[in-house]
């Protein structure tokens, strides 16, 4: 949850309607910029959110996917309605976290040399990945929010942060991962740790088109050249994919693909193979034998793996039932 969602502090803000004069002989209820801002678009248990507080949080989560990952939002028309509503409900959400963490008394570092050093360092690392100050401050005004609101936003934002990260740690102490049970993971899973390879090509008939998958198998088993059939069956409907994967282990494939394609030996092509994404005929073209990780050589990474699954299991099973005991309602007719 930390990794991809934001936590924002509710201000205490009272939604404001203005009656503004008579048009055309009837009494009209219209809101200002400033009055739509502080419309609650989400109760959390007894807190109300408003939209000036999901518009920071949503500007925030913009700023991320587009520096960190080169995603755009949708700026207009349904898209960005989804995407909104969407994210309306994350903010719900991370508002729990927030709420959960101050009941828990969960110590927090309010020192605001510290807090304005990291709004700073942000601010600077941000409009560095977003192509500059201008970039960082057109987003800002895209939303419809200035640059003191957006600063205030960031300062509750690192404060708030803390309460979330330290209810997680506070929730997941107590769990373990022993040296067994690492083993038996290990053992079950071995083939995850070989680092043989394989290189092979392959031809991805649909789902509903197995049949064609068979076809292929056919003439492929019968001598008809891989490469001259990929040619011919890669533009024709039901065909997914007809591509040189190159070389990969088995732990890189869906197992129903990874284990027909070891055990095929070079030059040799498969049967139709069904996987989640359909049905595969395979040709392997090289193998590359190496010996398996040892359990030592990957215990360390595997009880790390094991331990963040278990703790993430636990901080969502614990969240699910504080869901169940506080109300969450959002409002994205109000966006």
């Amino acid at each position: 949850m930390f990794n991809k969602s934001i936590f924002k502090k509710g201000f205490l803000i009272v939604t404001v309607f203005l009656l503004i004069g008579v048009i055309s002989g009837c009494n009209l209820v219209q809101m200002t910029p400033e009055a739509k801002k502080k419309q609650v678009v989400a109760k959390v248990g007894k807190e109300k959110y408003t939209k000036q507080e999901f518009d920071n949080y949503f500007t925030l989560n913009q700023m991320i996917a587009q520096a960190m990952y080169g995603q755009e939002f949708p700026t207009e028309g349904e898209e960005l309605e989804q995407a909104q509503k969407q994210y309306l409900e994350y903010f719900a959400n991370d508002q729990l976290t927030v709420q959960l963490g101050k009941n828990e008394k969960i110590k927090v570092d309010t020192d605001k040399k510290k807090i304005s050093e990291q709004v700073t360092q942000f601010k600077k690392s941000y409009q560095e990945a977003l192509g500059g100050e201008e970039k960082y401050k057109e987003i800002l005004k895209k939303n419809g929010i200035t640059t003191e609101e957006f600063d205030q936003y960031l300062n509750d934002f690192f404060v708030d942060s803390q309460y979330a990260q330290g209810l997680q740690e506070k929730v997941v102490k107590d769990v373990k991962i022993s040296d067994e049970e690492a083993k038996k993971y290990y053992e079950e899973n071995k083939k995850q740790y070989d680092p043989s390879t394989v290189s092979a090509k392959h031809i991805l008939a649909d789902k509903e088109h197995k049949s064609l998958a068979q076809e292929i198998a056919k003439k492929a088993k019968n001598g008809e050249n891989f490469d001259t059939l990929m040619k011919e069956y890669k533009e024709k409907e039901g065909i997914s994919e007809a591509a040189d994967l190159g070389e990969f282990t088995y732990g890189k494939m869906v197992p129903e693909f990874s284990e027909a394609a070891f055990a095929l030996e070079p030059g040799e092509v498969s049967d139709v193979v069904e996987s989640t994404y359909g049905f595969h005929v395979i040709k392997v073209e090289k193998k590359n034998k190496k010996p398996v990780q040892s359990f030592e050589e990957v215990k360390d990474s595997i009880k790390q793996e094991l331990l963040y699954n278990e703790q993430s299991q636990k901080y969502q099973e614990y969240l699910n039932t504080k869901m169940k005991e506080i109300t969450i309602k959002t409002y994205p007719e109000k966006l």
